[in-house]
């Protein structure tokens, strides 16, 4: 999910002094969703050489790439990425000299982490627990070296990051409200009874980010992800109840392979490899978390 952390920690790992000095270059390549295939080679290239390249094809931009890390040892940071062929791209560019060279890799998407590396399971970043959750809010309130004051307030900020669901990116745009109002326990207890509406009140910090992951749903999910709003933020929610509303609701299609429950069955089990669902209890045999800012 956009938001839980994975662009700030390949980015610590990135700047790490005892992880870069293993490497003799590094560079960061962003692949957004609207990313065009035309324009990943030349910033790829140009991360990589500091040029500019005008009026290459794919095969001369790959070979520059190639060039500037051949006999190097590199760490590339592929931040984003959205789709397999993307990465098939990328790939090409990425010579194997079994020399120790690392790419980190960060996606939306379990399958195409999946697919980037089948022999070894991709790391997932799971949301804070509240008591990291609540540190990370007085770091960004008060600074590493305050982070014992306001302990009266300690209760009912808790409150407020276990609403934020662990996601950094929630708990970052409450902690920039919460320093724009007075450090009032009342004050507080306002925010901890609206948490949606402050994050949702900040769209350029966070709904955007979070938006992305929608916009990029098949349009056959969308009316799925889109029904989890009938439900109260924060409540879990049976599985198979879910699946026979989106059956009753007329949200799927019946195909030639699969009765139409098979079908819900499979849209539930890609939203939750997309990160938009926490499934409870393991499998889809339990319970469906409700998030509320996805």
């Amino acid at each position: 999910m956009g938001g839980c952390g994975n662009t700030t920690l390949a980015k610590k790992a990135q700047d790490d002094q005892s992880i870069r000095s293993h490497f003799d270059i590094q560079t960061w390549v962003t692949i957004s969703q609207e990313y065009h295939l035309n324009e990943v080679l030349p910033s790829l290239a140009r991360s990589l050489t500091g040029y500019e390249f005008q009026g290459m094809s794919d095969d001369q931009l790959m070979d520059q790439s190639y060039k500037a890390l051949k006999g190097r040892k590199y760490l590339i940071v592929v931040d984003d990425i959205w789709s397999t062929k993307i990465w098939d791209l990328i790939a090409r560019t990425l010579p194997d000299d079994n020399n120790g060279s690392r790419i980190i890799l960060t996606t939306r998407l379990k399958d195409v982490a999946e697919y980037a590396n089948p022999d070894i399971p991709p790391l997932e970043v799971l949301p804070l627990g509240v008591d990291e959750s609540w540190k990370l809010l007085q770091n960004k309130l008060l600074g590493k070296s305050h982070i014992n004051c306001h302990s009266e307030l300690e209760d009912i900020g808790k409150k407020i990051v276990q609403k934020c669901q662990g996601l950094p990116l929630a708990i970052l745009v409450v902690a920039g409200h919460l320093s724009r109002i007075s450090p009032k326990r009342e004050n507080w207890v306002t925010v901890s009874e609206n948490v949606n509406e402050v994050v949702t009140s900040y769209p350029n910090e966070c709904i955007a980010v979070l938006a992305i992951s929608y916009h990029h749903l098949p349009i056959h999910l969308k009316p799925c992800f889109l029904h989890m709003g009938a439900f109260p933020e924060d409540s879990e929610i049976d599985a198979w109840r879910l699946i026979r509303l989106w059956v009753a609701e007329g949200f799927l299609k019946r195909d030639k392979l699969r009765s139409l429950e098979k079908v819900a069955e499979d849209c539930l089990e890609d939203l939750a490899s997309r990160n938009l669902i926490m499934v409870k209890r393991g499998k889809l045999n339990g319970r469906i978390k409700n998030l509320p800012y996805a």
